[in-house]
Parts: C-alpha cells; structure tokens; sequence
C-alpha cells in the first residue's frame, strides 16, 4: 500500500465514524479516520507527544525519572563533576584539585608540572574523560614521546572510559598509504609521537589543519622555545580551545622554558620571544613571595613543635606582609583577620590567596612530594643494589675488545650512536650480540644508502619501541663504517661465537639465582624484570622458565598482541602464582605494577628517564605504606655499562630518590649521560655531572618554589573530597542505567562473578543513539573496588563511553517522555480521576564557558522538580498540585509492572480524551513549571549566593588588577570579571522546561 504525507486540519466527531480534514499537497480532503496513520514524530516534547498519541509504556518513564535523581545525586557527590566517578583510579587529593582548578575555569588550558611520578596523566585523563563525556565528538590530539604513546593508549582506554584513541608512530605513518594518511590524521581521538611528528612534514601539516578541542602535550619542557617543533605547537595552541601541556616543574631561572610552557597555554598573554616582560613579571612578585615562604617555614615549624603561634610570631609575619600588601584589599581584608585574633586559619587563607593569585601565572598547577608530606600521605623509600656478576673468560675478552672500538673525535654523531648499540647489544646474550654483528656485515659488505636525517637524534628523542627498533635498523644500514671497523667486528663475531658455545650466558644465571633467593625469602614476593630488548625478553623468561618453574613467570612486550598483554599483566597484579614479569620498556609506560616488591634491571639503558618509568611502575602514591622500592642494576665487564650504572647510581641517584627536580634540566644532562654511552668526552664525566646536579639543586629559589605550590586550604579540601569519593561506589546508578538500557532496546544478562553484560542492537533499539556500532556487546562492573582490581573487565559508570550514551539519551531522545496509565491502589475516593506528573527540570540562559558551567555545577546540580497535579477532565476546575502526602507517594512510586501501572493503549484513549481533558492538560502543565519555577527559583537563588561567596577573592583580585594594571591586564580582568557576573545572573535567572509528562488515571 503507498501512502501520502498529509497534515491533519481538523477532525468531525458529529457521525459513527470520525473524518479527517486533511491537506495533501496543498489540496484539502475529508478521509475517515481509519485510512489515517500517525508519522513518528520527532519532537520531545511531552505534552505535544501526549496529544499526538505518541506517548509509550510507563516503563519507560519511570526509567527516565529514575535516572534523571541518580544524575542528580551523582552530581551532588561529585562536586558536579560526575566522571570522577567513572574513572578506574584512587582519588588522591593532589590530582582532584588539579582536576576541579581545570575543569572549573574558562578554558582548560594549563600546565601540569606535578613533581615525577605524582600522575600528570591521571590528571589529564580525568579532563579529557570529562571533556568527551561532555561532548561525544570532542576532539582531542595527545602528543607524546614515543616510548609513552601505549601508556597514554592503555591508560585512556582501561583508566577513563573505554575510549579507543588512535595511535599514529613513524613506522605506521610511513606504511600508510596517501588515503589511510588522511585517514589517520582524520580520527576524533588521536596519540602522536613526536618522532612521527619530526620526521613527517605532511603529518603536522594534516593536523594543524584541524581545529581540536582539547590538545595534550606530554614531556612539554622537551620542547623549549628553540625546538625545531614549537612553532608548530604555537599554532596548534592558538586554534585549539583547550591545551595541557604537561611538563617537569619549572624553575625560575629557566626563563626561556617557563615563558614556552606560558606561551602554549595562553599565547594571547605571552610571546617566547619576550622574555623581558616575564623577567618584569618575575621581579614584581619576588616581595610577595618571600613574605609567602617566610610565613610557610614559620608555621610549618610552629605545627611540628604541636604548638600555636604567640604573639611575637603573628606580629612579625604581619609586618613582612604590610610591605606588599598595600595595593591589594584582598591581602588587607585578609591580614585585617589574621591580625585580629583568628590566628593559623586566617594565616592559611592568606597563604592561600598568594599561591593563586600571586604566583607567576595561575594556569600553572605544581604538587610538590614535599607538600603531600604536609598531608601525610605516606611515601615509601627506594632501596638499591648494584650486582656486578662474574662474567666468563671470553666475555672478558670480549668487553676489552670493546674498548679497542674506535672512538675517533672526527666521528660524525651517527658513528658515535653506532659505537654505543655495539656497546649495549654487547650486554646482551651472545645470541643478540651476533644478530647485531650479522646485520652490521651485511650493511658493510654492499652499497650503503645515504643515511636519514637526524637519525641519532631521533633515536635520543625516546621513541617507542617499534620506533625505537625501526631507528636502529636504518642506522645500522646507513651509517658509514668507523675506522678499522670491519675487521674489529670480525675478531668480535669470533668471540661472540665463542661465547655463545658455552652455553647460558653469566648474566641469565646470576639473575635467576638472584630471584631464586628473593623468592624463597618470602611467598607473597613479586619481581619484575626489565629489558631494553624484546628478544631478551622471550629468550630470558624461556629460561627462567625453565630453571624456576614455581615463579610463574609471564612475559610482557611490544610485539605481544593487546590481549596477550593484558592478559600478561592481569596475571601479575593479581595472581599469586604469577611472581615474575619479564618486560621490556612497554611494562614501564604508565602500567600500575605497584604490588611488586622489586625492579631487577637486566641491562643498563642511558637513558634516565627509562630509569625512572620503570622504578615508577613501582613508586606510586597509592603503594602500600612500609612497602620500600626494591631495585637491582646488574652489570659485567663492560666499562660503558659499568660506567652508566656509576652515573645512575651515583650522581643521578636513581635508586635512591626521584629526579623529581632535575626534570627540566633533564634533556641537557642526559647528552652528557648518552655521549657517555657512546664512549665519548667520559673522562670526568662523573665529577662534572654531579657538580651540575648538586648546583641546580642548590640553586633551587625557595620562595618561587613556594609560590607555585598547591595550597594547603585547597588541598585539605580535596582530600576531604578524596575520601568521600573513594568511600562511594557508583553501583546505585546500577539499577538505575539498566532500567533506562532496556528502556532503550538494550539487553542485560548477568554473566557470573558479579559480571553485567549489556547487549544491543541498531535495529532493536527504541531510537538511534549516535556512537553506538550496529551490535555492541559489553561485559562490565558497576564495582569501582572490583574495576580497580581487575583490569580486563570494563568499568560502568559516568565517563564510560556507554553509559554516557545511555546517558545522551536522555537528551537526545523521546524515549519515556510520555506516557498514559492506570494506577490501582490511589484509593476509592480517586477511582477515574486524572493526575499529571510533570517532571521539570532547571535550565540555564545565556552564553557561559562550559568550564564556568561546570563550576556551577559543583552547587547548581541537575535536580529534577517533580510536580503532581490533579486536574478535571471536564476542565470545569483549575488543576490543583496535590498536597496529600500519601498521595503523592503512591503518585510517585516506582513502576509495579503491567498488571498493577497497565498503560492506557491508543484504541483505549478515544473513551475518554475529549477536547476538554487536552485542554485541562495544557493549563496543568502551564501551573506545574509555574510551581517548578517557583521552588527552583529559591534553591538558584541559594546556589548564586554561595557562589558568589566561594568567588569573592578571585573577584576581589580582578577588581584590584583592573584598578591598578596595564590597560591590556586590567581589559583582561574586566573580562574576568563580566563572566563571573553573567555566571551568577545566569544561575538567578535560571529558567524551566517540561522533561517528561505522566498522565495517570485512577483505577
């Protein structure tokens, strides 16, 4: 049967059967009301799908309402921030704080420079969990160094929502083809490595081209100002609307990095090249800063002696702040207090208010550890030993012929990064050593193809493992020989082979007899071992295998597939059996193996940051207090190796202490570590590094150091914050999403072991659900503790990429907004009475950053009004909001299924929706949002005054700033200023809208 579009004109009831008036391509016809069938409309409002007889079951609404208080109650316990729920992590106070300051201002632009270790991922996965919870099609681009990509590429995935980036190296980029480029370069989520940006001209141009929502750039302070890719970055900043730029901390001396990091995150304030304007920036705040560590020591001092500051103590704090805080009235409406008698609280909000307001720039955010000891959340300490195992003969003779390799100043530096793979693969198992030497021959014996560009470079740059393998493939086959390099590396294939006869190398057993005796010590013991080599990794756990069965070894590296690693790594966290991991560099990017009572280092790499990654898979705030880091750097003859564990040990200290500190000198200090590799400039290597280190240490400006730091009001906040979180487990939104799911056309199946699996669709479900593949199948927890614990089964809640679209229904859809049923059990007296529950929600007007939105939110939390009215099917009486309390209850109970809640099907609503019901309708839902508006309109009321409380020192800063600056400062700061205000009118002002409509008839 064909049918035609008609618009409905109007309808006769006078005869048996109703006819239509209807206009059909502009020609008006009566038709009986049998040959007409209603299109799906896409409106979602209640009340026109009511009159339109579009409304569903009652299922479905109560499913609605259910789930618009749980997001209710979600917010309320988040702060407004209902991802941090959702994310796989402990909430510690440090990285809240940082979190809410982000997700909380205009534009989350800022630089996380956390001390090492202290989780500047988490912290950036939290925003972009946030951000793309917010908006599904957000897009975001995380650069970062190679070996950190599948960090951030696990982490985002199993931490923060089920999110799938894409990842884009050099060895992908160069194998694509011009389509699968544009492709690549195209997706929503994106990880680049910065060796595939520095090597790929086209790739930076595809993505510069984009306008981002968000970009991450990790390890920031290893592109200062004068790296070849800042100005690249500089435009990608300028066009993105967020960017983190996640850095070691700064430090006042470092001009030129402090102003870089400044410039990414507002390059409408700073220019890399006006390092003046920052120096003026810097000296103007120098009073207020030492005042600021004046008063931190002396109550810092006056709290670990358990005592309170005397009157000699508060007066001379006071005069070192009369001095800079003239010009300031927040500073004198402050030191008014703490001079008054409110003694270290007073003191705390003053401190407080400089640490925002008065460091170098606000959108810097920097936890020291030292801080976090003012909070008392324990540390454990790092115990070292270095292993000198007892080599063979050969080997002997081998690391002397090592020494022979020519180091010739005329070496170009491919040459030299070509002396230090002969001196690492020679620390691996002879094996290795002889591939090395094989592939090296062949590069010799045949036309050498002209050598990369900055190929040594970018194999400093730390490339991922896959990088890092392609890089030494090319440059053994590029690199011109060295002198005498031929028949040097013929006498070291004899010894290699020489070698290799003897059977397991010396380095294997002393490592195995070592766990052998570690794990005899105690039962519950787990080690992990690391290696540079993905084959000395296979090769090594075959071995260990073999000679210790019991330690239930698992091996985990690159060339493993995603669920082969995961696997791997599951078994390690959480399987008693499972004592040994075996790795190479991947088990050192970002994986939590904090359980492991040891690092034993197979070989040595120069790098120090690799160092670091691996001891911080161990070294993490949430490691059980009283549980010391444990870590073994092994090393035979060779002088090189022996020569790099002395710097680790000795000067960096690794094994000891974090570089936390040292970062942003890092990238200098580590060429003096990698020439050292290659065997170049080692004479006083050691002496020269360690004077370097101990004067940047020395020259740390306490008082700039203070300015930055978090406050100590602040993060009392968020550890009370911290443990509400961590108390709470959103499995009450369990009921809640399941019930909305099935609303949808989903299916749910409990799996066993507490496992939820949600099942659908596209052509089961109720309505299209952007983001969702034609059949999604999805096996999860609502259990924060159980998601915690196990890695491999997902995590449902705020934040997850499925329940966020279960959540975007709600908006996005029709679904429950209407519906029309009976009610038994209302009592005799409200048999056939009509009854109307609107749910009304608050709405804000206006233009408002969605980060001051959010902020909002942390009061303004998404309440639903629930409003219930009788009204008069004649509409001969006004509706009236019933007051009976009892009533209302029943009103309000949750669906008891079709035999008790049956709905009022279409061919039933002819009986009784006369013309006079739909409009006793209308005037009810006009009296419920006109009651609605008048109970929200006192808790907005409420919430604007709160906030206005919670902003007086920010605007009390702006007010000052705008008095007082530049004309350019004080323009900033009325802008400042005009949004706050617009924030809070918009909070007073807030309007209402009708979610959903129920009509219910007494039964």
């Amino acid at each position: 049967m064909a049918y035609r579009a008609a618009q409905l004109l109007s309808v006769d009831i006078g005869g048996a059967l109703r006819r239509a008036l209807v206009s059909v391509d502009g020609a008006e016809e009566w038709v009986e009301e049998s040959r007409l069938v209603p299109l799906a409309s896409e409106s979602k409002d209640p009340l026109g799908l009511l009159e339109n007889a579009e409304y569903r079951s009652p299922r479905r609404f109560f499913a609605r309402r259910d789930l618009r208080n749980t997001l209710y109650e979600l917010h309320r316990d988040s702060e407004g921030i209902p991802t941090l729920f959702g994310a796989r992590v402990r909430p510690l106070a440090h990285q809240l704080y940082a979190v809410r300051r982000i997700l909380w201002n205009r534009a989350p632009r800022f630089v996380l420079a956390d001390e090492v270790g202290l989780g500047k991922t988490i912290e950036a996965g939290y925003v972009i969990q946030a951000l793309t919870a917010a908006d599904p099609n957000c897009p975001v681009l995380v650069v970062t160094p190679g070996a950190m990509a599948r960090q951030w590429l696990c982490e985002l995935y199993l931490r923060f929502g089920a999110r799938v980036f894409s990842e884009v190296s050099a060895p992908r980029w160069e194998k694509a083809d011009t389509s699968e480029r544009h492709s690549l370069a195209q997706q929503k989520w994106l990880i680049v490595s910065t060796t595939a940006l520095e090597g790929h001209a086209d790739l930076r141009e595809l993505l510069a081209n984009r306008t981002w929502e968000l970009v991450v750039l990790d390890e920031a302070h290893q592109v200062p100002p004068r790296h070849r890719l800042y100005p690249w970055f500089r435009t990608l900043a300028e066009r993105a609307h967020g960017f983190l730029a996640l850095s070691a901390t700064p430090s006042k001396r470092e001009t030129e990095g402090l102003l870089g990091l400044l410039a990414l995150v507002s390059p409408d304030v700073y220019f890399p090249e006006d390092t003046a304007t920052l120096q003026h920036r810097l000296d103007a705040k120098k009073r207020i800063w030492d005042a600021l560590a004046y008063s931190t020591e002396l109550l810092d001092a006056t709290r670990q002696a358990g005592e309170e500051l005397d009157e000699d103590a508060i007066a001379s704090i006071a005069g070192y702040w009369d001095e800079v805080a003239s010009d300031d009235p927040v500073f004198q409406k402050l030191l008014g207090q703490f001079r008054s008698g409110e003694g270290e609280d007073a003191l705390d909000q003053l401190i407080g208010y400089a640490q925002e307001f008065h460091r170098i720039d606000h959108r810097l955010i920097r936890t020291r550890r030292a801080t976090l000891a003012a909070l008392e959340i324990p540390r454990n300490p790092r115990v070292g030993q270095v292993a000198k195992y007892e080599a063979t003969a050969v080997e002997n003779l081998l690391a002397e012929h090592l020494d022979r390799l020519s180091a010739s100043p005329g070496l170009t530096v491919e040459q030299w990064t070509l002396r230090s793979l002969y001196q690492r693969f020679a620390c691996t198992p002879p094996e290795h050593f002889l591939a090395f030497l094989l592939a090296r021959k062949k590069a010799l014996g045949g036309p050498m193809k002209p050598a990369p560009l900055e190929l040594a470079r970018a194999l400093r740059s730390d490339p991922g493992a896959e990088e890092e393998t392609s890089l030494i493939q090319r440059l053994i086959a590029t690199t011109p020989p060295l002198p005498d390099e031929d028949s040097w590396r013929t006498k070291a294939q004899g010894l290699a082979e020489e070698w290799a006869e003897e059977g397991p190398c010396a380095r294997y057993r002393w490592a195995v007899d070592w766990i052998r005796a570690r794990l005899a010590e105690e039962h519950a013991r787990k080690i992990l071992v690391f290696s540079q080599e993905w084959e000395n990794v296979e090769d090594f756990g075959k071995y260990l295998h073999k000679e210790l069965p019991q330690a239930g070894m698992r091996k985990f590296h690159h060339r493993l597939e995603p669920q082969e690693l995961e696997e791997a790594a599951w078994r390690f966290q959480t399987d008693a059996k499972c004592r040994v991991l075996v790795s190479d560099e991947l088990g050192g990017e970002g994986r939590n193996f904090e359980m492991a009572w040891a690092v034993l280092h197979l070989d040595v790499p120069a790098s120090v940051t690799r160092l670091e990654q691996r001891l911080g898979r161990l070294d993490r705030v949430g490691r059980l207090p009283n549980h010391p880091i444990h870590t073994v750097l092994m090393h035979g003859p060779n002088r090189t190796e022996q020569l790099l564990v002395q710097l680790h040990t000795e000067v960096f200290q690794v094994q000891s202490r974090s570089i936390g500190g040292l970062e942003f000198d890092l990238p200098r200090l580590q060429q003096s570590v990698s020439d050292a590799a290659c065997g170049k400039n080692t004479e006083g290597v050691a002496e020269r590094l360690r004077e370097e280190i101990d004067r940047r240490l020395a020259e740390t400006d306490k008082e700039f150091e203070t300015s930055l730091d978090s406050s100590r009001p602040e993060l009392d906040r968020a550890r009370e914050f911290a443990e509400v979180l961590d108390e709470m487990e959103p499995e009450s939104a369990q009921y809640a999403l399941i019930a909305w799911s099935r609303a949808l056309g989903f299916r749910d199946d409990g799996i066993g072991n507490g496992l939820i699996q949600l099942r659908c669709e596209a052509d089961q479900l109720e309505a299209p659900l952007p983001g969702l593949g034609r059949e999604e199948r999805v096996a999860g927890t609502f259990s924060r503790k159980r998601a915690l614990k196990e890695n491999r089964v997902q995590f449902f809640a705020p934040g997850h990429r499925l329940v966020d679209t279960l959540v975007d229904a709600l908006d996005t859809t029709p679904i429950g907004r209407a519906t029309i049923f009976r009610r038994s059990g209302l009592g005799p007296q409200n048999r056939g009475q009509f009854f109307l529950v609107a749910l009304v929600r608050g709405v804000l007007r206006g233009t408002i950053p969605p980060g001051l939105l959010v902020r909002a939110r942390s009061g303004l939390w998404p309440r639903v009004e629930e409003v219930v009215l009788k009204i008069d099917s004649r509409n001969e009486e006004e509706p009236v909001e019933v007051t009976d309390m009892a009533l209302r209850e029943r009103l309000l109970a949750p669906y008891r299924g079709k035999e008790f809640d049956p709905k009022v099907e279409h061919e039933q609503l002819s009986a009784f929706a006369t013309p006079a019901l739909w409009v006793a309708t209308r005037t009810g839902v006009a009296r419920a949002l006109e009651i609605a508006r008048a109970t929200l309109k006192v808790d907005h009321e409420m919430v604007a005054d709160e906030l206005e409380t919670l902003l007086q020192h920010e605007l009390g800063y702006y007010r000052g700033v705008s008095e007082r600056e530049s004309p350019t400062e004080a323009a900033r700061a009325r802008a400042e200023l005009d949004v706050r205000k617009a924030l809070v009118d918009s909070i007073r002002q807030a309007s209402v809208e009708l979610d959903a409509l129920a009509m219910v008839l007494g039964a």
